[in-house]
């Protein structure tokens, strides 16, 4: 198996994650409060949250492409041995199976936040995230952990902050209090209702752009359009990973809505790859480009999956 911190990691936990052969999805949220704030750690572009379970201290990736509250890594946690719930494998070819968890004893988070005796909660060994990103990873938190909630991200303070959807926020927007607001963004979902997708124009090309706190960022291109963008000054080949994969610096995309925004150090995927991936997401077009850190780390960003409409904010 190739060991490479793209293909390994970011397909697996990115938009792209889980191919499962079952997929249930856990219907509930464990945030509760109006407003909730935690710190986050960026380790190799991916936030992570401070936390505990069973008194196992270390950090939850905030990931916005899995579909759970919760998934926890049996790597790093002491873990029954749960019911076989599905397998599935990441860009590489490796296989992994993922467990029902009937009861989780205790889970903690910063801001004094605890659940004990969680029911249903899956867990797949991650031991691919303690080698390539960091060894006390719990697991990963995501959409359903803050069903019912809107988020602001903000990787230059390195904190996110949780609002409760209610009426009046709908109203006083509160949540944009002393921000500058730069661009307001409307996004699709088509078979993920997690993953935001929006429509960019690059030159004369249509793209599908897909949002995902748990990927760094890349592009996939024909030849063709490929070609076309690099003589046009609006794609640039910036040089190689040590694996020898290719980073590109895209310019002068365009979102619906007219926001204009450049996406430097993306990775090249070729066509024939991730399709599976992509048809899971329900993605037909051929052109793509994942909006990730590469893009979360030049601007704060609110997610409103109610409203379907990312605002971004200068930081």
């Amino acid at each position: 198996m190739k060991k490479s911190l793209f293909v390994v990691v970011t397909v697996m936990i990115s938009l792209f994650s889980q191919a499962m052969a079952q997929n249930i999805y856990r219907n509930y949220a464990l945030l509760h409060g109006d407003i909730q704030e935690f710190p986050l750690t960026l380790i190799n572009a991916y936030p992570f949250l401070d936390a505990s379970v069973n008194g196992v201290r270390g950090k939850f990736m905030f990931d916005t492409g899995n579909l759970n509250a919760l998934t926890l890594n049996s790597h790093a946690v002491p873990l029954k041995a749960g019911k076989l719930l599905g397998t599935g494998n990441v860009g590489s070819g490796q296989t992994f199976s993922t467990f029902i968890q009937d009861t989780v004893n205790e889970v903690r988070l910063g801001g004094g936040l605890i659940y004990q005796n969680l029911l249903q909660i899956e867990s797949e060994n991650m031991d691919f995230l303690q080698d390539h990103i960091t060894p006390d990873c719990l697991g990963q938190i995501g959409f359903g952990f803050f069903k019912g909630y809107l988020f602001k991200l903000d990787y230059f303070r390195n904190k996110i902050i949780f609002y409760k959807v209610t009426q009046r926020r709908r109203i006083t927007r509160d949540f944009l209090n002393g921000e500058h607001v730069i661009g307001k963004i409307r996004f699709e979902v088509r078979k993920r209702k997690n993953t935001p997708l929006i429509r960019l124009k690059i030159g004369p090309y249509l793209y599908i752009g897909a949002f995902d706190t748990g990927q760094y960022g890349l592009i996939q291109s024909p030849e063709k359009i490929e070609t076309y963008l690099i003589r046009h000054h609006l794609l640039q080949n910036a040089g190689v990973t040590g694996r020898g994969d290719t980073i590109q610096n895209l310019r002068l995309a365009t979102s619906t809505g007219g926001f204009r925004f450049d996406l430097p150090g993306l990775e090249r995927i070729p066509s024939n790859n991730i399709l599976v991936q992509k048809r899971g997401m329900g993605i037909t077009e051929s052109n793509l480009v994942n909006l990730g850190f590469r893009f979360l780390n030049q601007f704060t960003t609110v997610w409103d999956y109610d409203r379907r409409v990312i605002y971004i904010l200068r930081r």
